[in-house]
């Protein structure tokens, strides 16, 4: 921890995270996110905005303790505004390109032209 903040690293993944509070929020936060990451159906949650879906499905603390300080400093003001099918996009197209994806990824392409 340093200036209040806690650095999340591939040595200290998020579900390490010190202040959830218990496992049910590191649960929470990884299924939320495990959800939206293989969900295609955007069109549903454009009736939600982010603060609304993530604390129904997230929780108060996991939003307030990891999506809402993001979307702050995003949006400022107007970060209670923002349509979940926007956080969606985010995950979606990122969350193939994290480090455990490519780090995986790369050797067994690897394996796989060595035996072709």
């Amino acid at each position: 921890m340093t200036d209040g903040f806690i650095r999340l690293t591939p040595s200290r993944p998020p579900c390490c995270f010190p202040a959830w509070g218990g496992e049910i929020n590191k649960a929470r936060f990884g299924l939320v996110g495990l959800y939206l990451r293989l969900t295609n159906d955007w069109r549903q949650l454009e009736r939600y905005t982010v603060d609304s879906w993530m604390r129904k499905w997230a929780g108060d603390r996991v939003y307030e303790l990891m999506w809402q300080p993001l979307m702050v400093g995003k949006f400022g003001p107007y970060h209670q505004e923002v349509n979940m099918a926007w956080m969606w996009a985010r995950l979606k197209s990122r969350t193939t390109r994290l480090g455990s994806f490519q780090a995986v990824s790369r050797p067994l392409r690897r394996i796989g032209r060595a035996f072709a």
